[in-house]
């Protein structure tokens, strides 16, 4: 089955990652064999391939032997760590309202064929969640990472430790069930039609005790321009800062990918930057010098490894770069500093 395209926000793999540190696993040396930079640990806006986050998923989980890794992945997630979309649900005024968003912006943090969906149904409200193209194991640990998030936030936001009416999941039920019991109640379901957390009518008309109508309001207007890619000059900056690092990493970066990727035109793009006093080149070449300074802790990478991780086009071409950017030569300028 091909795997769909489209990336996913750090936040998810970078939760993986500490949970398998947590529990004993060298997460460097995990992100390493799967190829995911180690700047997705550092930067909060660097999207990851969801290949590689699937891949991510089965690589935890044998290395951990955790059956329910990710239900502890999402119960050591920090409150407020999805950051724009966390406070869109914060700041809510009930469960109905915040499961409406949470759906109607999930694709801040996930353009990769993983759906949320909200409704209405006998019990009160629900919310939905499915993947279209993802192998089934690695769905089921996705469905149960993002139910317990979504669970867990509410329970913040209510200050309450409420227990969902239902929880269902197509995926068949582990070995050992304790887990899901302990953490969702018991109303959890095994092999179900769909992927859903319920909650009772009268929980989900329950007050919010972060509610604040002015704040979601100035919330919802910026993460709309975002989805849109109406964004503002800092959005820019920060925007095609994202597109080259993933850029770098997936095979190079150009102004025609970038703009594509921010829903822009390249002429929009140009003048977007032209108001920073910058040019697509000089971004990209910040980048490469913010990458290479990373790269450099690592005294055995040779000059031709950071000509390749920086998708120049030949070692001379980094090496001229790396005279501009520091003044003087590789060897010379790991003397200097090593002394």
């Amino acid at each position: 089955m091909p795997v769909p395209g489209g990336t996913v926000a750090s936040v998810t793999p970078r939760a993986v990652l500490r949970e398998c540190a947590r529990q004993g696993v060298d997460a460097m040396d995990l992100m390493a064999g799967l190829g995911i930079p180690p700047v997705a640990l550092a930067d909060r806006d660097f999207r990851v391939p969801i290949g590689k986050v699937l891949a991510l998923w089965r690589e935890a989980h044998r290395r951990t032997g955790d059956p329910h890794l990710a239900l502890h992945t999402s119960e050591h997630l920090a409150m407020g760590a999805y950051r724009l979309f966390d406070y869109l649900i914060f700041s809510s005024a009930t469960i109905a309202q915040a499961l409406e968003r949470a759906c109607h912006y999930y694709p801040l943090l996930n353009s990769a064929g993983l759906h949320m969906n909200s409704d209405r149904c006998r019990e009160g409200v629900l919310l939905e969640f499915s993947g279209a193209g993802i192998p089934s194991e690695v769905l089921r640990a996705y469905t149960e990472y993002v139910l317990a998030a979504v669970l867990l936030r509410i329970r913040h936001a209510t200050r309450r430790r409420l227990v969902p009416a239902r929880v269902s999941f197509t995926a068949p039920p582990p070995a050992d069930t304790r887990e899901h019991l302990r953490l969702f109640g018991n109303g959890v379901r095994w092999r179900q039609p769909h992927n859903q957390i319920v909650f009772a009518a009268a929980d989900a008309r329950l007050p919010f005790a972060l509610a604040d109508a002015g704040l979601a309001d100035a919330l919802e207007d910026h993460a709309r321009r975002i989805l849109r890619g109406d964004a503002g000059p800092q959005e820019t900056m920060a925007g095609v800062r994202r597109v080259v690092i993933e850029g770098l990493h997936d095979g190079g970066a150009s102004l025609q990918q970038a703009a594509r990727l921010l829903h822009i035109s390249p002429r929009t793009l140009q003048r977007r930057l032209a108001e920073h006093g910058v040019s697509f080149r000089k971004v990209v070449d910040e980048v490469r010098w913010e990458q290479c300074r990373g790269l450099l802790a690592d005294p055995g990478v040779s000059g031709a490894d950071l000509a390749e991780s920086l998708r120049f086009s030949e070692p001379r071409a980094f090496h001229r770069a790396f005279r501009r950017w520091t003044g003087t030569t590789l060897v010379r300028y790991r003397r200097r500093t090593a002394n």
